[in-house]
C-alpha cells in the first residue's frame, strides 16, 4: 500500500499530525489503502521550525529513506509569518532538491492549534476545552492559539502540544475546520495533490 511519509517541526505533531491525515484519507477521499507512517521511527521530527528550515534538504532525504516511502508531507507553523509566501518558497527549495517521490509543502496559519479552533464546536467539552469556551475571534485571526488554549485551562494546567495535540486532533470536524481555515484547506488540498501524484505512478 502506498505510504505517506510526514516531516514535521515537534514532537506534538509526530503523535498528532498522522492520525489526522488518516481521517481526511478515510473521510474526504475514502482511501483506506493509503498508509500514514506514524511514530518516531515512522514520522521525520525536525525538532523545530528553524531546523526544519536550515536543515530541509536532510530531512527530506531522512524521509525519503523510510521503509517503503511513496510521497511526503512537510508540516511546519507559519508563525508571524504569511503561510503562503512560506508555503511557496519551501516547495521550491523541495522542487530544487528534486526527491525521488511527490513532495507537499502545508504552512499552518500561526500554528497548528489553530485548525483545533476552526472546529471549535467539535471539540468544545472534550479533552482540556470547556463547553463555554468561545472564540473573540476568527480561528485564524487570533495572535496566538496555544495562548487561547492555556487561557481555558486552570490555573497551573497549562496547555502541552505532547499531552493535548492528539486527542483534540481525534475531535477535528473536517468541514468546518476547512470552512474556518484556509491553511486547512491548503492541507486537504495537499493532500489530494498527493494522491494525485500517486495515483498516476505506474504500479
Amino acid at each position: 500500500m502506498p505510504t505517506i511519509v510526514p516531516v514535521v517541526e515537534g514532537d506534538g505533531e509526530v503523535a498528532a499530525f498522522p492520525g489526522l491525515l488518516s481521517q481526511i484519507l478515510l473521510e474526504k477521499h475514502n482511501r483506506p489503502d493509503v498508509v500514514v507512517a506514524r511514530g518516531k521511527r515512522g514520522v521525520v521530527n525536525a525538532k523545530g521550525r528553524p531546523n526544519l528550515e536550515k536543515k530541509l534538504e536532510k530531512f527530506l532525504q531522512h524521509a525519503q529513506n523510510k521503509p517503503d516511502c511513496d510521497a511526503i508531507l512537510v508540516l511546519l507553523d507559519a508563525d508571524n509569518d504569511c503561510p503562503v509566501t512560506l508555503g511557496q518558497q519551501l516547495s521550491q527549495r523541495c522542487e530544487q532538491i528534486g526527491t525521488k517521490c511527490p513532495v507537499q509543502v502545508v504552512c499552518a496559519r500561526r500554528s497548528y492549534e489553530s485548525w483545533f479552533l476552526a472546529s471549535l464546536e467539535s471539540i468544545k467539552g472534550k479533552s482540556i476545552i470547556p463547553h463555554t469556551a468561545v472564540l473573540s475571534d476568527d480561528a485564524e485571526g487570533l495572535p496566538d492559539p496555544k495562548r487561547w488554549l492555556n487561557d481555558q485551562r486552570p490555573p497551573g494546567q497549562a496547555y502541552k502540544e505532547t499531552s493535548h495535540q492528539a486527542a483534540l486532533s481525534s475531535f477535528i470536524d473536517l468541514d468546518p475546520a476547512q470552512k474556518n481555515s484556509r491553511s486547512f484547506r491548503r492541507l486537504c488540498h495537499a493532500l489530494e495533490q498527493l494522491l494525485t501524484a500517486l495515483n498516476s505512478q505506474p504500479v
